[in-house]
C-alpha cells in the first residue's frame, strides 16, 4: 500500500510540474516562436515569383520575342547574320549557363562579332529575365540592367534562377524556328528553286 500510493503521488507532482511549464512564460513565448517560424517558411496562398511558362505558351512568347528584336532593329527581316546570332545564344545557353550569356553581353570586345550577337541576344535575354519592363533607350544601361537582375536572380534565389535558365533552353528552340521563319529569303536560293521548277 506505501508502495502504491508513493508512485501515486510521483505521478501527480510529475504531471503537476509538466502543466506548470506549460503554462509558463517561457514556455509561451516558445511555442508562439515556433509558430511564427512555421509561418514564415510556409506562407499560404503565396506563389513563387519565378513562373515557368507553360507550353503552349512558349511559341507564342518566342514570336513575340522575335519581333520585338526586328522592331529594334528596325527591319522587316532578320539577315542570316541574325539567325545565326540567335542559334549561338541557344547553344551558349546549352552550354554554359544564362549568366555566361548575360556576360557575355555586358563584357564583349569590340568587333564584328559583338556587333552582330548584341542586337540579337540583348533583347531576348531582357525579355527572358526582366519580363515586360521596358528595355532602356540607353544600350549600356540595359546591358548592366540586364547583368545585375541576373547576377541577383542567380545568388538570392538560386532555385528560380535554374528555373529561369531551364526555360531559356526550351524557349531557345522556339526562338531558333521563328528566327528562320523571320528570315529574309536568300537570292540565290530563290534563283536555284526557280530554275528546279523550270527544268
Amino acid at each position: 500500500m506505501s508502495r502504491n500510493k508513493y508512485q501515486n503521488q510521483t505521478g501527480r507532482s510529475k504531471r503537476n510540474k509538466e502543466a506548470s511549464l506549460k503554462s509558463s512564460p517561457a514556455a509561451s513565448f516558445s511555442n508562439d516562436t515556433a509558430k511564427s517560424n512555421a509561418s514564415q517558411q510556409r506562407p499560404s496562398g503565396v506563389k513563387s515569383p519565378i513562373q515557368p511558362l507553360q507550353p503552349e505558351q512558349m511559341s507564342l512568347e518566342a514570336y513575340r520575342h522575335i519581333q520585338e528584336c526586328l522592331q529594334t532593329k528596325e527591319a522587316a527581316y532578320l539577315q542570316k547574320e541574325d539567325v545565326t546570332a540567335v542559334v549561338q545564344l541557344a547553344q551558349h545557353l546549352r552550354v554554359f549557363g544564362l549568366l555566361s550569356a548575360v556576360g557575355y553581353v555586358r563584357h564583349a570586345r569590340e568587333g564584328k562579332i559583338r556587333e552582330r550577337i548584341r542586337p540579337m541576344w540583348l533583347p531576348l535575354l531582357w525579355r527572358l529575365v526582366c519580363g515586360d519592363q521596358k528595355l532602356p533607350s540607353d544600350e549600356k544601361q540595359a546591358r548592366q540592367t540586364l547583368m545585375n537582375a541576373t547576377y541577383t536572380l542567380s545568388t538570392q534565389n538560386p532555385k528560380g534562377y535554374m528555373v529561369k535558365w531551364r526555360q531559356a533552353l526550351k524557349l531557345s528552340n522556339h526562338w531558333n524556328f521563328w528566327a528562320r521563319a523571320c528570315q529574309v529569303e536568300d537570292a540565290n536560293e530563290s534563283g536555284t528553286e526557280d530554275s528546279n521548277t523550270a527544268s
